[in-house]
């Protein structure tokens, strides 16, 4: 897919899934529960134990969904998910060295960032998607006054983001959200929590 292509797709999904653990052995179950409730698009943060493998594993695996790779603030980094099969990056802050390197092998990148002067400076940096972050600590109220001089930018809010709080995200203006710890945490074994809260997540998000 094209780097336009798997923007549009994640526009339209609404919806980014962040996987970040100590144990490399829980990406791919979570990410098998995820995917078996219908989530498209999935991020493994390079500070997850041989993140490289786990995203080389998972696109083998679910050749359907977008699988990226996440925390990255180095081109270093971009180079590995990159060549591990990422179809797509995300970052913390930003990184225009990211942004260049991404856009120049056709990869989006959804590029943290927080205040005015950081939103201005992603979008100068290649950001297709700008990832509000923590969006949460700040709050709605906050997003949408960041939306009165950016209506026009893609903004998914990122960080703390509860389910019971994401349609209120996304009626204030967000395009999308990305949620971690609080759909993927891993209580024991089993995995059909993941799976009962992404599905009750999708269904508020449609």
């Amino acid at each position: 897919m094209k780097r336009q292509e798997i923007v549009d797709r994640i526009m339209a999904e609404k919806l980014v899934v962040i996987i970040r653990t100590t144990k490399a052995v829980d990406v791919l179950p979570i990410i098998d529960a995820l995917v078996t409730a219908n989530v498209g698009t999935v991020e493994v943060t390079s500070n997850t134990p041989n993140f490289e493998d786990k995203i080389e594993k998972a696109r083998a695996t679910y050749p359907d969904t977008l699988i990226g790779a996440g925390t990255i603030i180095s081109v270093e980094l971009a180079e590995k998910a990159i060549g591990a099969g990422a179809q797509f990056l995300v970052t913390p802050s930003v990184e225009p060295e990211v942004g260049r390197y991404a856009h120049d092998r056709d990869i989006p990148v959804l590029m943290g960032a927080l205040t005015p002067t950081e939103i201005s400076a992603a979008l100068k940096s290649n950001a297709d998607i700008v990832k509000l972050f923590p969006a949460d600590i700040m709050g709605i109220d906050y997003l949408k006054a960041i939306m009165g001089p950016f209506d026009d930018v893609p903004i998914f809010a990122v960080g703390g983001i509860a389910i019971e709080s994401a349609k209120a995200w996304i009626d204030a203006g967000a395009k999308g959200l990305g949620l971690g710890g609080n759909l993927t945490r891993l209580d024991g074994t089993s995995t059909a929590p993941i799976q009962e809260n992404a599905r009750k997540l999708l269904k508020l998000l449609t």
